[in-house]
């Protein structure tokens, strides 16, 4: 095995104390104590650390050992350290302190794949659709996106004849789904629920149906139409610079340590990217999630060259006192929401990407 190497500016006196010695270190600046005694302390590694000195830059040091060795480093008693991000690619390994001593694995720098494939409910790929999305990053394209779309929640058993409850259901789905045909997309996302009863009647009709109906991708959260298939909770993908995040999300206050590890994640893989817009797609209105608020917006507002969109199939269910406080746009995130409640009609949301233009939005 490997012996992994640490970059930190910690002391490696104080480490030496503390830790298993199962790991060498490195120096994260010139300027840091013990630094003219570099070859003793850190290593030879047939490396002019005078020269580094000079130039201010250890980047040749670093691409040495991980041409080799597993490279990582920690945030702790550094401060800024975005320009080690530009040169290298940045995955989380842990989060501590607050997020104050951290620790990532160090990778050689590489862009975003511009052709990630989600999970397609209806087996039809992505890739065949925008088969030019590697080669000619620059894609024009539209999607839908669709909230809650059951019937109407005033329908009550006795209002129909018995037993035509659920036909009822399947002729008001077909209308309305149906209806999103008028709207120029290149594949359909389906956030809110179609169903109220999870059954495998109901799957077997959505499956039937869709088959029929829909010669497009159709891209799923949740358990908006068939729970059976299996779903990672944080699954990114692309078409050439336009970056997704689909998020099988329920009804949470906070994200476990795991999930804002991915969000750390996803924001390294953007920061010094080409990517010029993000869209996240969840079932939960996440401006009712905590975490999401207090961490994962202020890291995504760091990312000031991309327009982020996060969009959420159940925003019927936003409680008021965030839908009061949190309405519309936060930097350079814009919160929309789909579906429907008591209150709010029904209504789904259709979006044109376009290079030159930008963004375009349609609620319909």
């Amino acid at each position: 095995k490997k012996q992994p190497y640490l970059i930190t500016k910690i002391n490696p006196n104080l480490l030496d104390l503390y830790v298993n010695n199962n790991y060498q270190l490195l120096p994260y600046t010139p300027a840091q104590d013990l630094y003219q005694n570099a070859k003793e302390i850190w290593g030879d590694f047939n490396f002019d650390y005078q020269s580094a000195k000079s130039n201010n830059d250890l980047e040749p040091l670093y691409k040495k050992i991980l041409s080799e060795n597993p490279l990582y480093f920690t945030n702790y008693a550094v401060g800024d350290f975005s320009e080690l991000r530009r040169r290298f690619s940045f995955v989380t390994a842990d989060l501590d302190c607050d997020e104050h001593c951290n620790l990532y694995q160090l990778s050689v720098k590489t862009e975003p794949k511009k052709d990630l494939e989600p999970t397609i409910y209806n087996k039809i790929s992505l890739k065949a659709i925008f088969p030019n999305a590697t080669t000619s990053p620059k894609q024009n394209f539209n999607f839908t996106v669709v909230g809650h779309t059951y019937p109407d929640l005033n329908l009550k058993e006795n209002q129909t004849p018995p037993g035509q409850v659920e036909r009822y259901n399947e002729l008001q789905l077909a209308n309305r789904l149906n209806s999103l045909t008028a709207q120029p997309a290149d594949f359909l996302v389906f956030l809110g629920d179609l169903t109220t009863k999870l059954e495998d009647s109901r799957f077997t009709y959505f499956d039937r149906f869709f088959t029929k109906n829909f010669a497009k991708p159709i891209i799923n959260a949740q358990q908006t139409i068939n729970p059976r298939i299996a779903q990672e909770y944080f699954e990114p993908f692309s078409i050439g610079d336009t970056y997704f995040l689909r998020l099988k999300t329920l009804y949470t206050d906070t994200l476990e340590k795991g999930e804002l590890i991915k969000f750390y994640n996803l924001y390294f893989d953007l920061e010094y990217s080409s990517v010029d817009y993000l869209f996240i797609l969840s079932y939960q209105d996440l401006r009712d999630n905590k975490t999401f608020m207090e961490k994962v917006v202020p890291l995504l507002n760091q990312l000031t060259n991309k327009s982020i969109y996060v969009i959420a199939g159940n925003g019927g269910e936003l409680n008021q006192k965030v839908q009061n406080d949190q309405l519309g746009n936060v930097g350079n995130i814009t919160f929309l929401k789909t579906g429907f409640n008591e209150t709010t009609p029904e209504s789904s949301i259709n979006v044109s990407v376009d290079p030159i233009s930008g963004v375009n939005i349609k609620q319909f």
